[in-house]
């Protein structure tokens, strides 16, 4: 569903309440005390509804984030989400599944506590027995130079 159908259903939706509520002011008029509660009160719905109507696009996008059968659906075509929601959702999953990325290569780097393949190598020649065998040791401060360029 487009975003042009959504909002043009979401205004028809507003007149259409707005006008019953108008009728139903119209209809019991007979006593001032009784009419004046009904507008505060059409006043007050009207801004509940207001306010629910910018909430609920934030709404959407975390149950569709956070629920991934529902996303499925929507992407589907099976519940009525917009073209620009899904979009939304997708990239924030993008994201997400970047910074996990990330935080594995970090987890990963710490585990083997190493930040590349040079002092990854430095790691093995340490317990490696190269001082016996009469072959030039690799010290540290080689690798960081090595691996500083």
């Amino acid at each position: 569903m487009s975003e042009a159908k959504v909002a043009a259903l979401t205004l028809t939706t507003m007149v259409d309440l707005m006008s019953l509520v108008g009728a139903y002011i119209a209809g019991s008029t007979r006593n001032m005390a009784n009419s004046i509660y009904i507008i505060v009160l059409t006043c007050f719905l009207f801004v509940c509804v207001v306010y629910v109507a910018r909430v609920l696009p934030t709404l959407c996008f975390i149950v569709l984030f956070m629920s991934p059968w529902i996303y499925r659906l929507a992407k589907k075509g099976w519940l009525l989400v917009t073209e620009h929601m899904k979009k939304r959702v997708e990239v924030a999953k993008e994201r997400e599944r970047e910074e996990e990325k990330q935080m594995r290569q970090q987890e990963h780097k710490k585990a083997n506590n190493t930040c590349c393949n040079c002092c990854s190598c430095f790691k093995a020649s340490k317990y490696d027995d190269i001082e016996n065998r009469g072959l030039p040791v690799i010290t540290e401060t080689k690798i960081i130079r090595a691996c500083m360029r």
